[in-house]
Protein backbone atom coordinates (compact mmCIF):
# COMPACT_ATOMS: atom_id res chain seq x y z
CA UNK A 1 0.00 0.00 0.00
CA UNK A 2 1.37 3.41 -0.60
CA UNK A 3 1.95 6.32 1.66
CA UNK A 4 0.25 9.26 1.53
CA UNK A 5 3.67 11.03 1.38
CA UNK A 6 4.38 8.94 -1.37
CA UNK A 7 0.82 8.81 -3.55
CA UNK A 8 2.11 11.23 -5.72
CA UNK A 9 6.04 11.23 -6.98
CA UNK A 10 8.36 13.13 -9.44
CA UNK A 11 10.50 10.71 -11.14
CA UNK A 12 14.19 12.35 -12.31
CA UNK A 13 12.18 12.66 -15.87
CA UNK A 14 9.84 15.20 -14.25
CA UNK A 15 6.68 13.21 -14.97
CA UNK A 16 4.15 13.11 -12.20
CA UNK A 17 3.11 9.45 -11.37
CA UNK A 18 -0.32 9.41 -10.07
CA UNK A 19 -0.38 6.59 -6.97
CA UNK A 20 -3.50 5.18 -5.17
CA UNK A 21 -4.10 8.35 -3.14
CA UNK A 22 -5.62 9.60 -6.94
CA UNK A 23 -7.61 6.50 -7.49
CA UNK A 24 -9.53 7.57 -3.92
CA UNK A 25 -9.73 11.32 -4.23
CA UNK A 26 -11.00 12.75 -6.98
CA UNK A 27 -9.42 16.52 -6.21
CA UNK A 28 -5.70 14.77 -6.15
CA UNK A 29 -6.47 13.18 -10.29
CA UNK A 30 -7.38 16.49 -10.79
CA UNK A 31 -4.26 18.29 -9.22
CA UNK A 32 -1.85 16.07 -10.91
CA UNK A 33 -3.84 16.35 -14.53
CA UNK A 34 -3.23 20.18 -14.06
CA UNK A 35 0.00 19.77 -12.65
CA UNK A 36 1.18 17.54 -15.78
CA UNK A 37 -0.63 20.74 -18.34
CA UNK A 38 1.53 23.30 -16.18
CA UNK A 39 4.35 21.09 -16.79
CA UNK A 40 3.86 20.51 -20.84
CA UNK A 41 3.10 24.76 -21.32
CA UNK A 42 6.16 25.19 -19.03
CA UNK A 43 8.17 23.44 -21.43
CA UNK A 44 7.21 25.23 -24.36
CA UNK A 45 7.31 28.26 -23.23
CA UNK A 46 10.85 28.57 -22.37
CA UNK A 47 12.06 28.27 -26.26
CA UNK A 48 9.64 31.38 -26.98
CA UNK A 49 10.95 33.47 -24.06
CA UNK A 50 14.58 32.45 -25.46
CA UNK A 51 13.43 33.33 -29.45
CA UNK A 52 12.30 37.08 -27.46
CA UNK A 53 15.45 37.63 -26.41
CA UNK A 54 17.29 36.54 -29.15
CA UNK A 55 15.32 39.25 -31.28
CA UNK A 56 15.98 41.75 -28.99
CA UNK A 57 13.52 41.64 -26.46
CA UNK A 58 14.38 44.01 -23.26
CA UNK A 59 14.23 40.96 -20.68
CA UNK A 60 11.67 42.88 -18.15
CA UNK A 61 9.70 43.23 -20.55
CA UNK A 62 9.64 39.35 -21.27
CA UNK A 63 9.65 38.99 -17.94
CA UNK A 64 6.67 41.04 -17.37
CA UNK A 65 4.96 39.23 -20.77
CA UNK A 66 5.74 35.61 -19.29
CA UNK A 67 4.38 36.62 -15.58
CA UNK A 68 8.05 36.44 -13.92
CA UNK A 69 9.80 38.15 -11.92
CA UNK A 70 13.65 39.22 -13.90
CA UNK A 71 15.13 36.77 -11.17
CA UNK A 72 12.85 33.55 -12.64
CA UNK A 73 13.75 34.85 -16.16
CA UNK A 74 17.21 35.12 -15.23
CA UNK A 75 17.39 31.72 -13.51
CA UNK A 76 14.84 30.04 -16.15
CA UNK A 77 16.89 31.11 -19.23
CA UNK A 78 20.23 29.75 -17.46
CA UNK A 79 18.63 26.43 -16.47
CA UNK A 80 16.23 25.66 -20.02
CA UNK A 81 19.56 27.00 -22.00
CA UNK A 82 21.56 24.72 -20.30
CA UNK A 83 19.58 21.98 -20.94
CA UNK A 84 19.04 22.51 -24.90
CA UNK A 85 22.84 23.17 -25.17
CA UNK A 86 23.15 19.67 -23.35
CA UNK A 87 20.56 17.80 -25.80
CA UNK A 88 21.99 19.58 -28.94
CA UNK A 89 19.11 21.99 -29.37
CA UNK A 90 20.83 25.62 -28.85
CA UNK A 91 24.55 26.20 -30.09
CA UNK A 92 27.00 27.44 -27.61
CA UNK A 93 26.76 30.76 -29.10
CA UNK A 94 22.93 31.26 -28.44
CA UNK A 95 23.82 29.77 -25.10
CA UNK A 96 26.11 32.96 -24.37
CA UNK A 97 23.63 35.46 -26.95
CA UNK A 98 20.89 34.79 -23.91
CA UNK A 99 22.97 35.25 -21.37
CA UNK A 100 24.46 38.44 -22.27
CA UNK A 101 20.60 39.13 -22.81
CA UNK A 102 19.33 38.80 -19.20
CA UNK A 103 22.56 39.74 -17.61
CA UNK A 104 24.48 41.95 -19.99
CA UNK A 105 27.73 41.05 -21.64
CA UNK A 106 30.42 39.97 -19.42
CA UNK A 107 33.30 43.24 -19.13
Amino acid sequence: MTSPSTALARPADGELVVGELADRHEGMLEIAELTAQIQRLDAELWPHIAAALLDGAAPAAVAERAALTLSDLRRGVTEWSAAARQAGRLEQGAVVALANAVFGPAD
